[in-house]
């Protein structure tokens, strides 16, 4: 190995040990730095794959998006016509079912860790209403299910989602095409779905009957705020949808990126005064995020490039045994080890280049593999912030989390194999 190379490795390798024990930021800016000091590398292209990739316009404007839904209160309107009504009150199985479904629907379009403290208030205030202490059983069970549905709804889209839309960036700087949303859905949609009814099932087995559920969640009148922001967020859904299953049809549309329909929206809802944009830059925006994804795509942009010889120094190193099965285990068991982003990088950097050298399976369905099977983090508290969350709740345990999240993670390797 040249001296550049193995320059290059050592960067990778810190980089990934600074992320993993939570060094996030100044990380990423080491990170970025790191690189560009190697030789035949310039700033500006470091700049330009990083915070100049579509990727990152994506991420930051769907948070916006996101956050002025979250303000105008209409998610949590949605949220509780799930669980606020007489069918979802007549037993603990309905209960708890008309509870997750609601999660499921509301996260594919928002950030898991985002929906979780959105439903940890919401969940807190009915437990406290049906008088529960900490330690009753449906209590703990549906804190364990806040997380696990957190992370499931997270993999059923790429819409606000950063691990996905990485999988997919990643994919498109490599390959120079993108993956299209409609593609990745396919997969994704009936993945999340089986997973979130096998999660519904483990989690009420032998579950104590409660047959006379008494609270009452009052919400005022829909405000026109409220019905503004969610048209306009169901049409820039309809765009990107739209696109992602035609993008032939709509070639021009396809062209403006899938950043465009989210700028569009947000403009659309200042105007309509549901989205405060400089108060979300500063408190809907996870900017530990977008400087972790922007030096993870320098990163991955850089180990491809030929004069550094990684893709030749990993094909020798894994050979031509790679299965999809093989590519689904590390990218599940990982994401519930450490982080979902350093489990993302790791795994598209390590399989897919191989792949695409190869041939032996197609890129495009083993980056979905990791998109999807990087969300899905159940067992221990390093994995993901809203994991780490609902067993330090008090109404559900670390161990709680790791006992389900350990069967959670052979099921979604099972299930994930058998559809990919």
């Amino acid at each position: 190995m040249s001296t550049a190379t193995i320059a290059l490795l050592i960067i990778f390798t810190v980089s990934i040990i600074l992320w993993t024990f939570g060094k996030i930021e100044w990380g990423s800016i080491l990170c970025l730095c790191g690189l560009m000091m190697l030789p035949g590398v310039t700033p500006a292209t470091i700049f330009t794959s990083s915070f100049g990739n579509n990727t990152i316009m994506f991420l930051i404007f769907s948070m916006l998006l996101t956050y002025g839904l979250n303000q105008t209160g209409i998610l949590k309107r949605i949220a509780m016509l799930f669980i606020n009504n007489p069918i979802a009150k007549k037993n603990s199985y309905t209960f708890i079912g008309f509870y997750f479904l609601s999660m499921l629907i509301i996260g594919s379009f928002i950030a898991p860790t985002t929906l979780f403290i959105l439903y940890f208030g919401i969940v807190t205030e009915i437990f406290n209403c049906l008088g529960w202490e900490k330690g009753n059983p449906i209590a703990r069970r549906m804190m364990v299910g806040t997380g696990f549905f957190a992370s499931i709804s997270c993999a059923m889209t790429p819409i606000a989602h950063t691990f996905p839309i990485m999988a997919l960036g990643f994919y498109e700087n490599t390959v120079g095409t993108a993956i299209p949303y409609g593609e990745y859905l396919k997969y994704s949609l009936p993945i999340g779905l089986i997973l979130g009814i096998t999660a519904f099932g483990l989690l009420c087995i032998k579950l104590p009957k409660l047959n006379d559920i008494n609270y009452s969640y009052k919400l005022e009148k829909i405000s026109t705020k409220e019905i503004l922001s969610l048209i306009i967020f169901i049409l820039v859904i309809l765009w990107w949808v739209i696109v992602g299953i035609w993008p032939a049809k709509f070639a021009t549309l396809n062209a403006l990126g899938t950043a465009f329909p989210a700028m569009i929206g947000c403009v659309l809802m200042a105007i309509m005064n549901c989205l405060n944009i400089k108060e979300g830059m500063s408190k809907g925006i996870s900017w530990s995020s977008i400087l972790l994804c922007a030096a993870t795509l320098a990163l991955g942009s850089v180990l491809k490039m030929d004069e550094f010889g990684i893709l030749p120094l990993i094909t020798s190193f894994i050979g031509n045994n790679i299965s999809m099965l093989l590519i689904i285990c590390f990218a599940v068991i990982l994401t519930n080890i450490i982080s979902n982003i350093v489990t993302t990088t790791l795994s598209f950097n390590i399989f897919i280049p191989v792949l695409i050298a190869s041939g032996m399976i197609n890129p495009a369905i083993a980056t979905i593999a990791i998109g999807i099977g990087a969300s899905l983090a159940y067992a221990l508290p390093s994995s993901i912030a809203h994991i780490a969350l609902a067993g330090g709740s008090g109404w559900a345990t670390s161990k709680d989390m790791l006992k389900y999240g350990i069967i959670m993670v052979i099921i979604s390797i099972i299930i994930m194999g058998v559809i990919l």
